[in-house]
């Protein structure tokens, strides 16, 4: 399988209900906890590491988000390398954000 880059841009507020019930549903986390396990440190990184479920569902979400098509099983395959979480100045310079 050929890896492609994924961008996790994982913004429970923008979940449908059913991307919400998939994370849930895969992850046995409730959507509620995700910020206990996900915290932005001061140079953009994780402070928190979350269970490799979680990664595997923010993944698969966002995937599915940019693609419909894009399936757990592609998710699970994607390599540490190639995923890349949003940085606290790449938060800032989003359009509507400041």
């Amino acid at each position: 399988m050929d890896t492609m880059e994924i961008d996790v841009d994982f913004d429970p507020n923008e979940l449908t209900l059913e991307d919400a019930e998939d994370f849930e549903e895969y992850t046995g986390v409730p959507l509620a906890d995700l910020t206990t396990l996900v915290k932005p440190g001061p140079d953009g990184t994780a402070t928190v590491n979350p269970p490799m479920k979680v990664i595997t569902a923010m993944v698969w979400i966002s995937g599915r988000m940019k693609d419909p098509s894009f399936t757990l099983v592609q998710a699970r395959g994607t390599k540490f390398g190639a995923i890349k979480f949003p940085t606290p100045a790449a938060e800032k310079a989003k359009p509507g954000k400041a």
